[in-house]
Parts: C-alpha cells; sequence; structure tokens
C-alpha cells in the first residue's frame, strides 16, 4: 500500500506500471514502479530513476521522452534501461515545452507554444509541423490536429494523417 501522493501511471515493457510519487505535500515527485500481475513493488526502470518533479513524460512502453522539471529542454531515451539524453532546449527561460509530448521510438512530437514540432531523435533533427495545434504519434502514423481559426466547442480544423515511413528526411539541427 502507497501512503505519498500519486500521479497518473502507466504501462511499461516488462509488466510493469510506473508512477510518479511524491513522497510528501511539497516534494519533489519521484517514479515508482511495480509488476501489474502482482502489484510488488521494484526499482524503478534506469530510465525513470534519476526522475524529479517531472510531469509531461510519455512512453510507448519502450522509449520515454518528457520535459525537464521547468519545461526548457526535452529529454528521450530510446529504452527503459538507458539514461535519457537532452535531445532539444528552448534556448529561452521564457519559452516553454507544453506537456503534450508524443514518443515513438525514435520520433516526439512536442509543442513550444504556439508551434508544434517533430524530432527525429536518432538523426539530431526537428522540423516546425504547424503553428499550433497538437500531434499525435503511433508506431507507424502521425496525426496533426491543427488549431483552428477561432474558439469554438466543437471547431472545425485541418487534420493530417501521415504514416511515419512515408516522412521526407529532416535536415540535422546545427
Amino acid at each position: 500500500m502507497r501512503r505519498g501522493h500519486p500521479a497518473g501511471s502507466f504501462l511499461v515493457a516488462g509488466g510493469l506500471v510506473v508512477w510518479p510519487e511524491s513522497p510528501r505535500p511539497g516534494a519533489l515527485t519521484e517514479m515508482r514502479a511495480a509488476y501489474t500481475a502482482t502489484g510488488r513493488a521494484v526499482p524503478a526502470p534506469p530510465a525513470f530513476r534519476a526522475l524529479r518533479g517531472v510531469s509531461g513524460l510519455a512512453t510507448d512502453g519502450r522509449a520515454v521522452a518528457y520535459p525537464n522539471a521547468d519545461y526548457t529542454s526535452l529529454w528521450w531515451s530510446s529504452s527503459l534501461q538507458t539514461a535519457p539524453r537532452r535531445v532539444f532546449a528552448t534556448g529561452n527561460p521564457a519559452s516553454h515545452i507544453d506537456n503534450s509530448v508524443q514518443v515513438a521510438g525514435r520520433w516526439v512530437v512536442f509543442g513550444v507554444p504556439p508551434a508544434l514540432y517533430l524530432a527525429d531523435v536518432v538523426k539530431g533533427s526537428y522540423v516546425k509541423l504547424s503553428a499550433g495545434g497538437y500531434g499525435r504519434l503511433g508506431a507507424r502514423t502521425l496525426v496533426i490536429v491543427e488549431a483552428s481559426d477561432s474558439k469554438a466547442i466543437h471547431p472545425v480544423a485541418a487534420v493530417v494523417y501521415r504514416p511515419l515511413a512515408s516522412l521526407p528526411t529532416m535536415p540535422a539541427c546545427g
């Protein structure tokens, strides 16, 4: 039985559930893990062990991506067994990476409002997708919902669907 202050959980490879949990009021969150079949607590996989105060984490069950605690850089790991590395920084404390990060292996979609970006973190490249909206990644597909022109309960917005295999080569970051 946990007595801390847990946040939203997610499933990862190996039959584990992982979640951020603050051990006491006001303390930064730490990552916890347990086996889904037994509920037995285990150490968090290496990709999560050093994380403190992170709340926008995304995983496809194997790869992990998230903005750091102050939302100024994006971190990624290809595996639960590998410590994450920084793959993008805003370069401006007034700019922030929003918590809509999506990951599918080497691909990461993230927002630096108002723009939406797609990164190929293995090749070290990224491209601006739109001037707003949000993206969703699957194992083989990218969906972009562009921002609508006006506020409405059910706005009409352009939706772009692309297989990841059909994406053009992105220029490397300099």
